[in-house]
């Protein structure tokens, strides 16, 4: 078998670690830019879906994808969801706009590339609300260091000028399993941030960097017990992200602790007819990124393969249904004879020695790297000398 048909079998067995490394191997097996091209596209799709995602490196290998392969759609999709993970969401929004135009406006993945613009352009429009509230509050703590200035040349003394206690706006939602918290906290040093996190408490502090010594500081009594050793904080150049990993899994009705009652245990239940006034949604804000994630992955799954990947599809559902000496059958046919034969019947496989007896698909010839022919053997055919 091939490194990149065991790759594709592992990917659809979702174990993506052992993907990537089936996927680096088919890499040096090939010289083909289109083969090329189809492998960093699939790899870049397993950086993704890994558990533990690297954002880096599915962005390099979808950009690198598609240098050779510029239509080729599934790059464009992992590209723009690496660079919406990295908060380069400008970047984003033109990779999914640029596989928009490659798939045109027709189809479910037309619609997936659509929901992803859409989710780029509500990230992009709160990024400058954020901006527009931070010059206001730079204004009107510019405006009171002006009014305690004036106040002193009166006769009377100034009251002492009240420096604003600084403050980033946070959000937060869930899954079964996780808490995720984001304090959109822009441009930040790492060394000026802190994130403690214990069993039953998180606390943000951030350092501002403008000489007045002041911090923001968000000291959170979570609603349950975490586990602190499978929690994880990322600072990016927009915001501050923290995942929390729940020690048990059901949906919290608060982040927060109460000091009366710690509120209703609320089960994981994937039925929508639940009423959303009896169940709180996952996400904190007005946003449900939760259900539009939902629909997106169904409409990927939902999404019927066409040319190429749809002949791809066929063989690999062939080959997951088959018997044991069914697939010997295949992954022999098709090595021993470059690709030429796929083969079901073991009986006439295992009598026929294909590297021997090489027939070239019809209206083809076999000939070397040089360009010179081939015979069945595989033996250059000198050419008659005049």
């Amino acid at each position: 078998m091939s490194s990149f048909v065991l790759a594709v079998e592992q990917f659809d067995d979702e174990e993506y670690e052992a993907a990537i490394v089936s996927l680096t191997a088919a890499l040096k097996e090939t010289d083909d830019n289109k083969s090329k091209a189809k492998i960093l596209g699939k790899r870049a799709s397993a950086y993704l879906r890994a558990a533990t995602p690297v954002f880096e490196k599915a962005a390099e290998d979808a950009a690198a994808s598609l240098t050779l392969s510029p239509n080729n759609q599934t790059a464009w999709l992992s590209k723009g969801e690496a660079m919406f993970n990295l908060d380069e969401y400008e970047t984003a929004k033109t990779s999914f706009e640029k596989g928009l135009e490659v798939k045109g406006t027709a189809g479910k993945k037309a619609s997936l590339f659509q929901k992803w613009i859409n989710k780029c352009v509500a990230e992009i429009e709160e990024a400058d609300e954020d901006e527009d509230e931070d010059e206001d509050n730079t204004e009107a703590t510019a405006t009171t260091a002006t009014t305690a200035t004036t106040a002193t040349t009166a006769p009377t003394p100034s009251p002492v000028a009240v420096v604003p206690q600084p403050k980033f706006r946070h959000d937060w939602y869930q899954t079964s399993d996780t808490v995720a918290i984001t304090v959109m906290a822009k441009k930040q040093k790492p060394e000026n941030v802190s994130v403690d996190i214990t069993e039953n408490n998180l606390v943000i502090e951030i350092k501002l960097d403008d000489g007045s010594g002041s911090s923001f500081v968000l000291d959170l009594d979570l609603f349950d017990a975490i586990d602190s050793s499978q929690s994880t904080h990322r600072l990016s150049p927009f915001k501050l992200e923290v995942k929390l990993r729940k020690k048990e899994s059901y949906q919290w009705s608060t982040l927060e602790r109460s000091d009366t009652t710690t509120g209703p245990r609320i089960p994981s239940s994937s039925s929508s007819s639940t009423s959303s006034t009896s169940v709180p949604s996952a996400y904190a804000g007005n946003k449900d990124w939760n259900a539009i994630e939902a629909k997106m992955k169904k409409d990927e799954e939902e999404e019927k393969p066409e040319g190429e990947e749809a002949l791809n599809a066929l063989f690999r559902q062939i080959y997951g249904k088959a018997t044991p000496e069914t697939r010997r059958a295949m992954n022999k046919s098709f090595q021993t004879s470059g690709g030429t034969v796929l083969s079901t019947n073991w009986d006439e496989v295992g009598e026929t020695d294909y590297e021997k007896d090489r027939q070239a698909p019809e209206g083809m010839e076999w000939k070397n790297w040089d360009g010179a022919k081939l015979d069945k053997e595989g033996k250059p055919i000198e050419k008659p000398t005049r």
